[in-house]
């Protein structure tokens, strides 16, 4: 089953073509003034630009090592002050492929550029935990062709843990009969050993996990979920489904894929066992934070689409009863106080669903709607043949339940249309004008493969009630043939931002290599348990035994990770920190990371069984 969206390859194989035209058009240039630019010495590009694969894990895998590159301060050199009260972060290739959709190194120097030169604001920079979660989705079209993208939520992209939440919540009522649309959301007190239901009771590979810190009530007391912004985001990647010899499941493992964590996207945290760290069980995740809820995509029928090779059943020869079923209720003030947005979009979509709508209407005839241009199948077409002036409106049906900040109007690169207006309306004929940012100083070169030309409704950070919108075409706007491929609401999704830290907090700070371990991106593999094997630093260097009949803890799977990695430094975009045993370099000249020192460890516990070892990993030097 390939999944790869068929408008951004178009897209990319365009692009791809037309870099040496347009560099020679002298046309980029975006570092002096937008410092992260991919022009810009510092920028790293690491990870795939247009990623591809039958299961959104194959989409994500083909990121891993995208990173956040020319923050500031912490940069070579950096002089630039974008907001004196704020550093200059969550900057680099990270920005313009996960937050801002870019499929292409051209295609995030426009965007730059267009930032830079003409001052438009496509979206701040902010961790970005959940929008990686959304850009895999939409590049795995999954669960819709536009991934998040719907007919009640027309974005792809999601911007946190509590609109992820309220997106798969949600979606368990959007269809015609209320009862459901692509998504659950699985609460951590559902998840339940003795009564197996994949995507019901328990996750399946590729599920969103989403993590938030914690806190233990008093005697007497219900715990406490923190603020939002103590969360983030995460993906299952693989899950070992654990039986004893009476067919108990008492444990199942997961792999993880996530980005924002260390500044970059990885793969290399893990959970010992999901039932464990959340609030039934007696495990956390770093010092605070305990798994919040799963969301499963599900297909038209409603069953969980997953990738069964990545789903491992095994049995054990003893008996082993799964864990007791104890939901924890625990207090969520932040979630508790929107709660009524749930039914609100509950009713909103099935009123879309009764109607065929939203209703978009022209003021001249000859055209033809299929919906609002969806960047895949839906776009709509303006022919050079039309002068006289005229209006399409949309009309939402209802008032939207979700405030809006924007749209985003994205046309083909091959005619720019300008001079048309864009209005908003919360009520027929009270129309307010909206702000149409000015592209004309690229209009008519043919040169981009689309232009996505934002447009905010107003200086309010917390979005309009809206139903109506309008767009306004002068006599003559079409000078040329126009494609409007893509007309993105982008909503207001509550004032909190994921944390931009690494909720792995798991290696001490009082180490004197805490301060290589963050350099290194935190690799998790350093950690004591739950999040590392507690062996690494005596040379577990993948991360797991050698399996029946020996488990050896120190075998050949970490020699292979040694030699990889040999006389490598982190700069090195190859260098893997898990195959730094020792946790320091090999000293002037070279510093090597991985070298004599790391290999001594691996032959002094060569074939050495868990029981041969401490397990008490991490140890200061």
């Amino acid at each position: 089953m390939e999944t790869r969206n068929p408008s951004t390859t178009m897209l990319s194989i365009v692009m791809s073509l037309l870099i040496p035209a347009i560099i020679t058009a002298g046309a980029l240039g975006a570092c002096d003034n937008e410092p992260d630019a991919p022009d810009c010495p510092c920028f790293d590009n690491t990870g795939v630009w247009d990623p591809s694969g039958s299961y959104i894990q194959d989409v994500a895998i083909q990121t891993l090592g995208t990173r956040e590159s020319c923050a500031c301060p912490g940069t070579w050199g950096c002089d630039w002050e974008i907001d004196p009260n704020h550093d200059f972060t969550n900057a680099g290739k990270p920005y313009y492929q996960m937050v801002l959709g870019c499929n292409s190194e051209l295609s995030a120097m426009l965007v730059s550029w267009a930032i830079s030169d003409f001052g438009i604001d496509f979206h701040k920079r902010e961790a970005w935990c959940s929008e990686t979660i959304s850009y895999w989705h939409r590049e795995a079209g999954l669960p819709y062709p536009g991934g998040y993208s719907t007919g009640w939520h027309a974005d792809w992209q999601v911007y946190n843990v509590y609109s992820l939440r309220l997106w798969y919540t949600g979606e368990d009522f959007v269809n015609e009969f209320g009862r459901g649309g692509r998504g659950r959301w699985i609460e951590p007190g559902d998840i339940d050993y003795d009564d197996i239901q994949l995507g019901v009771t328990i996750p399946v590979p590729g599920a969103y996990v989403a993590i938030r810190g914690y806190t233990y009530g008093a005697p007497g007391e219900r715990d406490t979920w923190h603020d939002f912004k103590n969360s983030h985001s995460l993906m299952i990647n693989e899950m070992w489904v654990h039986e004893d010899v009476l067919g108990h499941v008492f444990q199942i493992e997961a792999t993880l894929l996530e980005g924002n964590s260390g500044n970059r996207v990885r793969d290399d945290h893990r959970y010992d066992d999901i039932w464990s760290v959340t609030p039934q069980g007696p495990d956390w995740i770093g010092t605070d934070r305990k798994i919040y809820g799963f969301g499963i995509d599900l297909d038209e029928h409603r069953q969980p689409v997953y990738d069964p090779s990545r789903l491992h059943w095994e049995k054990h020869d003893f008996v082993a009863l799964p864990p007791d079923h104890m939901p924890v209720l625990a207090k969520d003030p932040d979630w508790e106080e929107r709660i009524d947005t749930v039914g609100k979009l509950k009713v909103y979509a099935k009123k879309l669903f009764e109607t065929e709508g939203p209703k978009v209407t022209a003021s001249i005839a000859g055209f033809k709607f299929d919906g609002i241009p969806d960047g895949n199948d839906v776009h709509w077409f303006f022919d050079k043949k039309i002068y006289q002036p005229f209006d399409i409106e949309i009309d939402l049906l209802d008032v939207h339940p979700l405030p809006i900040k924007a749209v985003e109007l994205v046309w083909d690169g091959a005619f720019l249309p300008l001079g048309y207006r864009v209005q908003f309306a919360e009520t027929e004929g009270k129309y307010i004008e909206a702000q149409v940012s000015d592209f004309s100083k690229i209009a008519g070169t043919g040169q981009w493969p689309v232009i996505p030309v934002p447009v905010p409704f107003s200086s309010r950070q917390n979005g309009e009630r809206i139903r109506f919108l309008k767009l306004r075409f002068a006599e003559g706007t079409f000078q040329q043939d126009a494609i409007l491929r893509s007309l993105r609401f982008i909503y207001y999704q509550g004032p909190w931002e994921d944390s931009d830290d690494n909720p792995f907090g798991c290696y001490p700070e009082d180490y004197p290599t805490h301060k290589d371990w963050l350099a290194m991106g935190s690799p998790g593999c350093w950690c004591a348990p739950p999040v590392g094997t507690g062996y690494q630093c005596d040379g577990d260097a993948d991360g797991q035994d050698s399996g029946l009949p020996f488990k050896y803890r120190v075998f050949t799977g970490d020699l292979a990770r040694i030699i990889a990695s040999w006389r490598k430094k982190p700069t090195d975009p190859k260098f893997d920190p898990c195959a730094d045993i020792d946790h320091k370099d090999s000293g002037a000249p070279f510093k090597y990371r991985v070298f004599t020192g790391d290999l001594a460890r691996i032959v002094a516990n060569w074939r050495k069984k868990n029981t041969d070892l401490p397990g008490d990993c991490p140890r200061p030097k």
